[in-house]
C-alpha cells in the first residue's frame, strides 16, 4: 500500500522542446525523449510532455533539459480545473499502465530463453526488466496511484516467478503482497 495515494493529480510539470531538424538533431531528439521517459514524461502532444509534479521530477526534468540541445523550456503549471486533471491522469497513467503491460511481455520470452537454456540472453533481459521496473517504481511512487503501484508489484512477482519459477508469490522490496488479480486491471 502506498503511504500517499493521489487518485487525481492536479499539480503537473510541462516540458516543450524545439530540437533542429537534421540527422544529429533526430538523434539529439531520441535521446532526449528517451531520458524524459525515464524521468516520468510522457507526451501530450508532438513536442509538449508533462509528468506529475514533485521535487524529484522537478530536478530530474531540469537536469536533463539543461544538458540538451535546442530549445528545452520546463513550465510548472496546475490544472484549470478538477475536470481537466482528471483527463490529464487518465492519460498519463494509461501511458504508465503501457509501459509496465510493455515489461509484462518480456516474461513469456524470458522463460522461452531459460528453458532453451540460453542463459546469457535470459540473464541480459532479467537485467534490462529488473532496470525498467526500478525506473517505474520512481516514477509510480512519484505519481502516487495504487492501482499503478498494484499492476508494478504484480508484473515484479511475475518476473520473480518466471525466473524462480518454484518460488511463491512474496512481498516485493517495497512490502507488499499482490494477488494474480491485479494483473487483470
Amino acid at each position: 500500500m502506498l503511504e500517499s495515494v493521489k487518485e487525481i493529480v492536479a499539480d503537473w510539470v510541462l516540458v516543450t522542446y524545439d530540437i533542429r531538424v537534421s540527422k544529429e538533431g533526430l538523434a539529439k531528439r531520441r535521446d532526449f525523449l528517451v531520458a524524459g521517459k525515464y524521468a516520468g514524461a510522457v507526451m501530450h502532444t508532438e513536442s509538449v510532455y508533462y509528468m506529475p509534479m514533485s521535487p524529484e521530477a522537478i530536478e530530474a526534468i531540469t537536469k536533463l533539459a539543461d544538458g540538451s540541445e535546442g530549445q528545452v523550456t520546463v513550465w510548472f503549471t496546475k490544472s484549470a480545473s478538477p475536470k481537466q486533471a482528471e483527463q490529464l491522469t487518465a492519460v498519463y497513467d494509461k501511458q504508465v499502465f503501457e509501459w509496465l503491460d510493455k515489461v509484462g511481455e518480456r516474461l513469456p520470452k524470458i522463460a522461452d530463453h531459460l528453458a532453451k537454456g540460453h542463459d546469457k540472453m535470459a540473464s541480459n533481459m532479467i537485467e534490462k526488466t529488473e532496470q525498467a521496473l526500478d525506473v517505474l517504481l520512481g516514477i509510480i511512487m512519484r505519481r502516487g496511484s495504487q492501482k499503478l503501484f498494484d499492476r508494478y508489484v504484480g508484473v515484479k512477482n511475475a518476473l520473480k516467478q518466471t525466473v524462480e519459477p518454484t518460488a511463491s508469490p512474496a512481498p516485493t522490496e517495497v512490502g507488499v503482497v499482490l494477488t494474480g488479480a491485479a494483473l487483470e486491471q
